[in-house]
């Protein structure tokens, strides 16, 4: 980075350069995240079994830190569930492996990083390395260094975290096979696992019943395996099923309900709840990006934007519009005369498809990539907003993407590709922000890129759809 040095004959001179500065670089990061996002290609999961719909999907880091992530894949039916995992070695996505796991649906998946070192271990490693200096004989220090070096490698890794309808929770290492490894370490709880989420070395489990509603912390023993035989079960005053968790800083946030509950992860105590729905809707999706939550409801086509340390309602905006105007241009004449007749004979078909798909519309899946907000529909369409316009705008603009799904769009992840050796040394000055590039992955059934000659036999057909979001450039 270079420094350069400005003098101005006066005040006024200066004061209207700052603010043409201020304005053209505000305008670049506008027109940056208002850029559409490039679909980098589509990928049919033909290797998960037919009738498994897609219901989660989490990031595990590749095995060095230059090389590509994996995404863990999860699709059920109500009596077994499975795991494909995509690989995105060189940019080409392509599932590796597919396996069974379970015999009931899959409800929950997240990754856990490595268990933090315990501050006992540190000091029992350092009395040996004193006992060790003090024998003075290299042979037994280096097999003391592998011996702990070994235990590192067994307890000390990423692990992938998978809940079901049974009460079961699957802790398989990253690096493992799911096929070989998924009964080897499992946690049986009372009640069928609604959320997973790790927060500041523990692993929060959330189970509920008809009747009941609980809430597991797992923690790791003094070795840094997990104790998944003996959760600690916390107090708390929940009366509905969790379906959504997530950490805004030392704090737990927990949608129950239409309600969102506040829990301090060091003290275990709770703050007072906030209704943010009506009380006759649950709030099934919630995300975050800095000190904002972004809600939504079982079967609700609105989004509630939450402050997350107040737990009050901001703002709150609708799709339903967006998608119906959506819907009613998507099979209007397309200009090409070869196919008015096709179009003409398939109107009746599609406008049964179109008012089935208003007819049940819902938001399905939500994230935030970069400074957009992604949302998935039920009508398979996948549409996103500026943050900023989010939380402010009763009516912020919606963006649709090109290509969506024909039927649901069931989960939206953000995945965080370093970039290769190669790219890199394409260029001698990248930044490190720019090391790595953002893409952002839709699954759901089947492909329409509204031109309508996609194959009809491939509508059930599970498949994940890539775009490459824009860097975006510093905004200090």
């Amino acid at each position: 980075m270079e420094t350069v040095p400005l003098e101005f004959g006066n005040a006024e001179k200066r004061a209207a350069w700052e603010t043409a500065f201020r304005e053209v670089k505000t305008a670049l990061i506008n027109q940056q995240i208002s850029a559409p996002p490039a679909q980098l290609k589509s990928v049919i999961a033909h290797q998960t079994r037919p009738g498994l719909q897609l219901c989660a999907a989490t990031v595990v880091p590749g095995k060095r830190p230059d090389s590509a992530p994996y995404v863990w894949l999860c699709a059920s039916d109500k009596f077994s569930g499975q795991v494909a995992v995509v690989s995105l070695e060189n940019g080409d996505a392509c599932i590796e492996s597919c396996a069974g796991i379970g015999n009931a649906a899959v409800t929950a998946v997240c990754t856990v990083p490595p268990p933090p070192r315990k501050r006992k271990r540190k000091v029992r490693s350092q009395k040996s390395l004193d006992h060790l200096a003090k024998s003075e004989t290299v042979f037994d220090r280096n097999s003391g260094e592998s011996s702990d070096s070994d235990d590192d490698s067994n307890s000390g890794q990423i692990s992938v975290w998978i809940g079901n309808d049974d009460g079961e929770v699957f802790v398989i290492n990253s690096t493992e096979r799911v096929r070989t490894r998924a009964r080897e370490r499992v946690a049986r709880l009372n009640y069928p696992v609604t959320a997973i989420v790790p927060v500041a070395g523990y692993v929060f489990v959330a189970t509920a019943s008809t009747t009941s509603v609980q809430l597991l912390r797992f923690q790791t023993s003094a070795e840094r395996f997990w104790e998944l035989d003996n959760p600690t079960s916390l107090s708390h005053s929940l009366t509905r099923p969790v379906l959504a968790m997530c950490q805004v800083g030392r704090r737990l946030l927990l949608a129950s309900g239409y309600q969102i509950h506040s829990m301090d992860t060091e003290d275990s105590g709770w703050e007072l709840p906030v209704d943010v729905v009506a009380p006759t809707e649950a709030i099934a999706l919630m995300t975050s990006s800095g000190s904002y939550l972004f809600c939504c409801a079982r079967k609700s086509t609105n989004i509630y934007v939450v402050d997350a340390f107040s737990l009050k309602v901001v703002n709150h905006f609708g799709i339903a519009t967006c998608i119906r105007n959506q819907l009613a241009g998507e099979y209007i004449f397309l200009g090409n005369q070869s196919k008015w007749l096709q179009i003409c004979d398939c109107l009746g078909r599609e406008d049964i498809i179109r008012e089935h798909k208003m007819g049940c519309l819902r938001i399905s899946c939500i994230t935030v990539a970069t400074s957009q907000l992604w949302i998935g529909t039920s009508a398979g369409i996948v549409i996103s907003t500026p943050l900023h316009c989010a939380k402010t705008q009763p009516n912020p603009p919606l963006s649709v993407r090109e290509m969506g799904h024909a039927g649901p769009c069931r989960v939206l992840i953000p995945i965080n590709v370093a970039l290769t050796r190669k790219a890199r040394r394409m260029s001698l000055n990248v930044p490190s922000q720019q090391a790595s590039q953002l893409l952002v992955a839709s699954c759901g059934e089947g492909l329409d890129d509204r031109t309508g000659t996609q194959d009809p036999a491939n509508d059930a057909v599970n498949h994940l759809i890539f775009w490459k979001c824009p860097q975006l450039c510093e905004s200090s």
